[in-house]
């Protein structure tokens, strides 16, 4: 089938070529900002959690156990919880 990677001839004594360098630079590169995409996306998954469990019914009938019984005051509620959560949770250290 083929060679053994351990097998293969090397010479010590050589460096890399600039095309090379430049290729390796490349990849190191992008794998900083996938990071950095990665964690920016970190937002999105927090906000989106936090919107689903607002929007449970559940969170409607603890709203609503409160004694408020206007939806455009359980809207309201959700959005202030919604806000202060998601600060709270972006801003943690």
């Amino acid at each position: 089938m083929g060679d053994p990677i351990d097998k293969l001839p090397t010479d010590t004594n050589s460096s890399p070529s600039k095309s090379d360098m430049d290729i390796i630079s490349n990849l190191f590169k992008n794998k900083e900002i996938a990071g950095k995409v990665a964690y920016e996306f970190k937002d999105s998954i927090v906000g989106g959690s936090l919107f689903l469990a607002l929007s449970s019914p559940i969170a409607d009938k603890i709203i609503r156990s409160s004694g408020c019984e206007n939806e455009f005051y359980i809207w309201g509620i959700k959005f202030l919880l919604f806000v202060i959560i998601f600060y709270i949770l972006k801003n943690r250290s």
